[in-house]
């Protein structure tokens, strides 16, 4: 199976392909729909051939802190940990040809030193001095990498809390602190836990079903409420159920609504939300 490049990136807001794209001339209102469409995609195509692609630098990185230095750093620790992956495969490769090699040899101990001018373990041992060799260099590089951008972040974040007054509104102190709160990776964010509470007896909950069940308490008693469990409120919510039917209901077709007046509602709706 081949894998296809990735295309490049394309800067869309770049100012040199917004003036290539106001260069468009329409064509004229009677030529036909279909070459009017090729048309337009012939020059929005080459329009976006001539633009110049994103440059390699922090304007990929998400956080406003991360500097050109910090995003070459981040390449280069993600270049070893590529060599790292493709070292690993290669020893496991060996590994395995050594073991099919002795299943045909028949040897009691196909791993015991191999006969004068064999080449299998000096390959097998620089392919470990080279994995040792590029681990350490990538533990280096995260540490580096994650020292720096505690820094710049620490040195952003100051700047923009000079930046506010007594004036500016809360909305936008949370609006301009949002990209220093938290990963920007949803696979990283972690799910809030319930607060530490103490039990009846005085203890912290160790377990949070028990963190739970005291938190129900609290709330049954602020609404003077009880506890019940789940059959019952099941059973309850049947009967409530029967208690508001009504048989009798009669509703003209004309009083339903149709299938415009569900339509139009979708309109002011977003697709994604629909």
């Amino acid at each position: 199976m081949t894998r296809t490049r990735s295309c490049p990136t394309i800067d869309y807001r770049n100012p040199g392909l917004a003036q290539l794209l106001r260069a468009y001339q329409p064509a004229d209102w009677h030529t036909d729909v279909e070459k009017h469409t090729e048309a337009l995609n012939a020059f929005i195509h080459g329009a976006l051939q001539k633009s110049p692609l994103h440059s390699d630098q922090s304007l990929l990185a998400k956080k406003t802190y991360i500097t050109e230095e910090i995003w070459i750093l981040r390449k280069k620790k993600l270049r070893r940990r590529a060599t790292l992956k493709e070292l690993r495969k290669r020893i496991t490769v060996e590994v395995l040809r050594g073991c099919f090699e002795g299943w045909r040899t028949a040897q009691q101990r196909p791993f015991e030193v191999p006969p004068r001018g064999s080449l299998v373990w000096p390959y097998r041992d620089t392919l470990q001095c080279h994995q040792l060799k590029h681990w350490i260099s990538h533990r280096r590089a995260a540490q580096r990498l994650k020292k720096d951008i505690s820094h710049c972040k620490q040195k952003c974040l100051q700047q923009r809390l000079q930046e506010f007054d007594k004036t500016t509104a809360a909305s936008e102190i949370i609006r301009q602190l949002g990209p220093f709160i938290g990963p920007t990776n949803p696979k990283k964010l972690k799910k809030k836990t319930l607060p530490l509470v103490c039990d009846t007896d005085g203890p912290v909950c160790q377990h949070p079903s028990d963190a739970l069940g005291v938190w129900i308490d609290y709330f049954m008693q602020m609404e003077g409420g009880s506890r019940v469990s789940r059959e019952e409120l099941r059973h309850r919510w049947i009967l409530d159920l029967e208690k508001f039917v009504n048989p009798s209901i009669h509703i003209d077709i004309g009083e339903l609504p149709s299938l415009t007046d569900l339509e139009l509602p979708r309109t002011s709706i977003p697709p994604y939300l629909i």
